[in-house]
Parts: C-alpha cells; structure tokens; sequence
C-alpha cells in the first residue's frame, strides 16, 4: 500500500470474469466452486475499490455467448447471481448497483432479482458497480444502430446526424465513463 498512488487510481475499473471454472478444474474441484470463489474475489474487489475511490467496477460475468454452455452451468451460474445479489455488500459499502445486457434472456427470478438490487442501492453513491449479464459488444452495437434506425425512420434524425457521439449516447454503458483499466 505504501507504493501505491492514491492520486492516481482509476475512476473506472472493469474486469472480464473467466477462468473460474477452468481454474476450479485444475484444482480437482467441480467448475461451480471455481465460479463461487468468482463470487468471493468479487466481494474483496468491491470493498478494495470502493476504499480506494474508484467510481466505476464493471465486472464482465456472463457473454452471450455464454448461453452456449451446457444447460445445468448454465443454470447453476443463474442460481449463483441470485444468491450472490447480498445487499451487504452494497450497502456497507455504499454501492449502487446497475446491470448491462439483454437482460431479457435471463430468467424472470434473476430478473427481478437484479431489479430489486438496482432500486435498493439506487442512491448509493461512493462507487457503481456495474455487471455485464448476457452482454457482448456486438449487441451493444446492434442494439444502438437499431435504435438510431428507428429514430432515423421516424424522422426524429437526419442521417448526416449520425456520429461518433451519437452512437455513443445509444450505449448501453452511455452513463458511465470508459474504463480506464481492464
């Protein structure tokens, strides 16, 4: 701690979520200890960045195309987000919660779970973290470009409108800043 430069420390820190269940492997162990070990490196992280000022924690758990791994993971990494979703963490630590992805595909438990998490933390304020569930960037970027064709369409923009910033503002991570460390 004393080498650390705590004038420096990056407002937006995301961390790509893999290995858990490769790592629990090599240990002998079953993947869905390896994936709740995930769950316990996540608590540590949240309470260290909080501690340390970071703003943004974005933590990239599960891809869309994770929805291709076979259905009993699957469905144990779903039952590992309702479990795991524990308002102390957020709260001690004064962590508003937001979810990133097509939550839609999620089961309807996980999705009330997640919005329940979302309004019991909205005011937090000393860090967001922010978990990336069925997410990729390629339906992010669908998703924005099919809201700019509607608004396109519709005659609420003209095409010479369309811009970086633009795109930017159809981003489903609009509202925070971009990473400054991955």
């Amino acid at each position: 701690m004393t080498q650390l430069d705590t004038t420096n420390i990056p407002q937006h820190i995301a961390i790509i979520m893999d290995g858990n269940g490769r790592w629990a492997a090599e240990q002998g162990k079953p993947r869905s200890y390896g994936h709740q070990a995930g769950v316990d490196a996540v608590r540590r992280i949240t309470s260290e960045c909080t501690r340390l000022g970071v703003k943004y924690l974005t933590l990239y758990t599960f891809s869309t195309e994770n929805w291709n791994r076979p259905a009993t993971e699957v469905a144990a990494l779903m039952g590992l987000v309702l479990t795991s979703l524990e308002d102390e963490i957020f709260m001690k630590n004064n962590v508003r919660f937001q979810v990133i992805g097509d939550i839609e595909r999620l089961p309807k438990e996980v999705q009330q779970k997640l919005q329940e998490t979302m309004e019991h933390t909205a005011n937090n304020s000393a860090m967001t973290m922010v978990v990336a569930l069925s997410y990729s960037s390629r339906w992010e970027i669908v998703k924005a470009t099919q809201e700019i064709a509607a608004d396109l369409a519709a005659g609420k923009i003209a095409a010479t409108n369309i811009n970086e910033q633009l795109i930017s503002e159809h981003m489903t991570t609009s509202f925070m800043p971009d990473p400054d460390l991955l």
